[in-house]
């Protein structure tokens, strides 16, 4: 009888692809828990105010973040397609 071993060949992660990955869960989050905190802390505003006036760092970071992640996905190593000739 023929035993079959599951395969442990899976390719290693790219730290470049996992440096990307985690730079854009970040991001996420961070502007995921501003938005939720500026829809938590609106009704006690006067009309007129920006939510998001004193949250302007956070959202800048998270941008940064994301543009950053979107930049290094740019450099990691994909499978490459033979053109079509």
């Amino acid at each position: 009888m023929l035993y079959l071993k599951p395969s442990k060949n899976k390719p290693p992660v790219h730290p470049v692809s996992l440096i990307s990955n985690l730079l854009l869960a970040m991001g996420v989050l961070i502007s995921a828990v501003v938005l939720v905190k500026s829809y938590i802390f609106t009704p006690d505003l006067p009309a007129g105010a920006c939510p998001l006036t004193l949250n302007r760092p956070w959202l800048y970071g998270s941008i940064a973040l994301l543009l950053i992640s979107l930049v290094l996905s740019f450099f990691e190593p994909g499978k490459h397609k033979d053109g079509i000739k």
